[in-house]
């Protein structure tokens, strides 16, 4: 008699259990609705709805692409995402997708205008800043007038 309570007290135990972790996931569900928290910060975004596009200055696929990933907790691919459309370095592009968790929008900077050279006078230009020691500039030189990566300049830079 005895041992048939202790296996019903378990079974009651377990269902209770059950229903204790169900009800928690609904909550857990229930709540990623209403409100997005980033891991790496813990303040909220700003809910957009991604189906149809805003209106505004600032609206442009980058924005919205860049809060999807936001809201699938992809910080790391929004950042390689921003770079990839704007050019701009590691830190400018995590500054404006943390100005995205903060704000909700995107604003991008106004980019520096780069006046245009010919090959031959990048080149002669490059070398003039390796003899002047100015690696840095040299290689930001090409890889700004050339679709070149960043070994790929160095490479290049070494070769002068």
């Amino acid at each position: 008699m005895s041992g048939m309570f202790f296996k019903v007290l378990l079974i009651v135990i377990l269902v209770l259990i059950a229903l204790v972790m169900v009800r928690m996931m609904l909550l857990r569900r229930e709540r990623g609705r209403e409100l997005f928290v980033t891991e790496a910060t813990g303040r909220a975004l700003p809910r957009v709805e991604t189906t149809k596009p805003r209106t505004g200055i600032d609206s442009s696929p980058l924005e919205l692409e860049v809060i999807r990933l936001l809201e699938q907790r992809k910080k790391i691919q929004a950042v390689k995402v921003v770079r990839d459309h704007t050019k701009l370095g590691l830190k400018e592009a995590k500054d404006l997708v943390e100005e995205v968790e903060r704000t909700g929008r995107l604003r991008l900077p106004p980019l520096p205008p780069v006046p245009h050279l010919d090959e031959v006078d990048v080149m002669d230009r490059a070398r003039e800043l390796k003899r002047d020691g100015k690696a840095i500039e040299a290689i930001k030189l090409i890889r700004q007038h050339s679709k070149l990566g960043l070994k790929e300049a160095k490479d290049l830079y070494d070769r002068l």
